[in-house]
C-alpha cells in the first residue's frame, strides 16, 4: 500500500537474533514455510518489513525525504542486516496511487540512490489504483 517500506529476506535469514539486538521495530516479520496470506502457498525466505515512511501515495517526494533520512541515520544498522541477509539485497518500495494521465513520471535524486546502492538496497516503484473519489488528495498541491 502507499507509503515507504524496507523489505528485507533470504533463505537463510535469522530474523530473531537480528531482532533481539536491533533498534529496528518491524511492522511485518514473516518465516520461511509460513503459509502466505490466505494461500496454500508457503514462503521461501524470512524476512521483516520496516515502515520507512507514512507519507500518502500522492506525496512520493515526502517519501524520498524520509527514505533519505532513514538510509543516513540507519547506516551501521543496515550493514549489520546486509550480514545477516548473507548479501541479499535489500527492497525499498515505495507506494503511490495510479493517476488517470496518459504518462505517470517519478523522480529519485541521486542522493536516495547513491545511499541505496552503497547499502545494498534495491527501489521498486509500486502503483496501486483506486477510484478516484477514495483517493486522500494532499492539503498543499
Amino acid at each position: 500500500m502507499p507509503g515507504c517500506v524496507l523489505r528485507a529476506a533470504s533463505t537463510d535469514f535469522k530474523v530473531d537474533d537480528f531482532l533481539s539486538t536491533s533498534t529496528f521495530h518491524p511492522c511485518n516479520v514473516y518465516r520461511r514455510g509460513e503459509l502466505k496470506g490466505q494461500t496454500d502457498k508457503t514462503r521461501d525466505e524470512t524476512g521483516m518489513t520496516l515502515i520507512v515512511s507514512e507519507a500518502d501515495g500522492n506525496e512520493l517526494g515526502k517519501q524520498v525525504q524520509d527514505a533519505i533520512k532513514f538510509l543516513e541515520h540507519n547506516k551501521d544498522e543496515i550493514r549489520r542486516l546486509q550480514i545477516y541477509l548473507g548479501g541479499q539485497e535489500m527492497v525499498l518500495d515505495f507506494g503511490i496511487w495510479s493517476k488517470e494521465v496518459f504518462g505517470q513520471y517519478s523522480y529519485f535524486p541521486a542522493r536516495l540512490l547513491w545511499l541505496a546502492g552503497e547499502l545494498g538496497v534495491g527501489i521498486e516503484l509500486s502503483v496501486y489504483h483506486c477510484d478516484e473519489e477514495w483517493v486522500p488528495q494532499p492539503e498543499n498541491v
